[in-house]
């Protein structure tokens, strides 16, 4: 090899090795980034007491800067080590109470409901808890969890579906927030305003997916909340963990109703009659049309999951 060729090769090391090194650090550069984002999103879950939820975003963090501590040096090293100090320290005091609230949570999940109005409450305990940690949705079926944070899944009408979780959120959330379950009289008009934006939710969903049923007597008129999400100028399609991430907050945000009808059907109120006839109206939307077209997707999901799957065995 002559002088001038073992230069030349020299040099040719020299940038593999620069490349190398440059790509390491924008690597490194976008981890960090990406940590950041999903810690600004799980300190969000904390505030608002969702711990499940600011758990999992931790324990990516610590995933995320476990996987790059090594390579940094100086007051990066120094700086990331006490990120994973601070993030595992709330893992451990939260983890307890996050611990806490499933066993609850499966206590309630064991026992189905005797009576049809509990029933979607009960379905979508199980449908939460599937999402979290893949637990068994039947006996002797068992959904991964991983099926629903699937990217590039396409979901019928996601745009539509999303809007409609949106607005349950509110609307549940505005009634759980300033609502005493025993003023009675106030609480019944709240219902009866929601199960009328409900109607309208159902009837407009009938026109787009064809297994949602319309609701007989229906209001030709759309409400003016619903017409604006249907309006708005639609931005990029939503992703699967967008959607699934709402649809955890409409299953927690409904609870409180399941609690409202036990305790309606247990007691002797003013307007117990219509309380409860309106709580099974809201029962069957959620039955209907909410778990209905949930479950639809959930089943693509899975079907899809099962192709990568079979894909995946076939490479080994």
């Amino acid at each position: 090899m002559t002088e001038i060729q073992k230069e030349e090769k020299s040099i040719q090391k020299e940038e593999i090795g620069s490349t190398y090194l440059e790509e390491r650090q924008t690597f490194i550069f976008d981890t960090i980034k990406k940590a950041i984002s999903i810690a600004e999103k799980g300190i969000e879950y904390d505030n608002e007491q969702d711990y499940r939820l600011s758990l999992e975003e931790y324990k990516k963090v610590e995933e995320a800067l476990k996987s790059i501590q090594d390579e940094l040096t100086g007051n990066s090293r120094v700086r990331v080590t006490e990120l994973l100090t601070l993030y595992g320290n709330r893992i451990k005091e939260i983890l307890p109470v996050v611990t806490t609230i499933l066993q609850e949570e499966q206590s309630q999940i064991t026992e189905k409901p005797k009576q049809n109005i509990h029933r979607p409450f009960h379905i979508m305990r199980i449908l939460l808890k599937s999402i979290y940690d893949g637990t068994m949705l039947t006996v002797s079926v068992r959904i991964p969890n991983e099926i629903f944070f699937q990217s590039e899944t396409s979901l019928l009408a996601i745009n539509d579906k999303l809007d409609t979780c949106n607005i349950l959120i509110e609307n549940f959330m505005r009634i759980k927030n300033n609502r005493d379950i025993s003023e009675t009289s106030d609480c019944l008009k709240d219902l009866v305003s929601l199960t009328q934006q409900l109607n309208v939710i159902q009837n407009s969903l009938a026109r787009i997916l064809p297994f949602i049923p319309e609701v007989m007597g229906k209001e030709k008129k759309k409400s003016t909340r619903f017409k604006s999400f249907r309006n708005k100028k639609r931005g990029k399609i939503p992703t699967t963990v967008e959607y699934i991430e709402a649809i955890t907050h409409v299953i927690q945000n409904s609870q409180f109703l399941d609690t409202w009808i036990s305790y309606y059907e247990s007691k002797e109120v003013i307007h117990k009659e219509n309380l409860l006839k309106e709580l099974t109206k809201v029962s069957s939307f959620l039955d209907q049309v909410f778990l209905n077209f949930v479950l639809r997707d959930l089943a693509t999901l899975l079907e899809t999951h099962l192709v990568k799957t079979q894909l995946n065995f076939f490479k080994l």
